[in-house]
């Protein structure tokens, strides 16, 4: 009996233990590393070209909508919209033609609960362009674009919203943005990223004109032009 519960404790531990790491340290492992990466989403030239039923992409037309977490008696950050109010708010979007949103950075988990249940039970669903906001500290600091507070900031956020997108983050505090447990996969939906909120201009000439920096980025999924 004594073995059984110290194996029992132990392997309740071990689920723990990867609980933990998978939603709240980011531990990740790739089981199909040669898998292609797949998009529903791609550009050519200023046109957005989105995958239909059939597997082929076609134009679309982005008609757009920003919107806040602020409703009258709250702070935007205190993320106080609740589901159904979300809800609401999609419909009538859609009602007034629009089909895509724009949200500033990461919400609570209610707002991508509610956009995965409007997506997944309407015919005509709304697409998503997730912010990714810099932190108001790193963004009129003394440093440019490539500091650690900023660049590190940056990077860090957009891997958790990658893994708020596909349901494989929980939050438990997140200073000036979402928390909660995001279980919901609204990858499908999703058009793209805005980098960052409200810029700095003096960080951006400081970043443009410091030659100790490349003029241009390329990376393996994301690149910018010179100039």
């Amino acid at each position: 009996m004594k073995k059984f519960l110290i194996v029992t404790a132990a392997i309740v531990l071990c689920l723990l233990g990867l609980y933990f790491g998978v939603y709240y340290g980011g531990f990740y492992l790739d089981f199909q590393p040669d898998a292609p990466v797949e998009a529903t989403v791609k550009t050519e030239g200023k046109t957005i070209l989105l995958k239909n039923d059939d597997g082929a992409f076609e134009p679309l037309t982005v008609r757009g909508v920003n919107l806040s977490a602020s409703i009258p008696g709250h702070a935007s950050t205190d993320f106080a919209v609740e589901e159904e109010t979300w809800l609401r708010w999609f419909t009538q979007i859609r009602a007034m033609g629009a089909n895509t949103i724009r949200i500033y950075t990461i919400y609570d988990d209610t707002f991508y609960n509610a956009f995965y249940r409007f997506n997944t039970e309407s015919e005509s669903p709304l697409y998503l362009l997730q912010g990714l906001q810099v932190s108001d500290y790193a963004n009129y600091s003394g440093s440019d674009a490539y500091g650690e507070e900023f660049y590190a900031a940056l990077k860090q956020d957009s891997i958790t919203a990658v893994d708020v997108l596909h349901g494989q983050k929980s939050i438990m505090l997140n200073r000036m943005k979402g928390s909660g447990r995001y279980r919901r996969d609204v990858s499908p939906w999703v058009l793209g990223y805005v980098l960052g909120n409200e810029w700095n201009a003096g960080t951006i000439a400081y970043t443009n004109h410091n030659r100790n920096h490349p003029a241009a980025y390329q990376g393996k999924y994301f690149s910018t032009a010179e100039g």
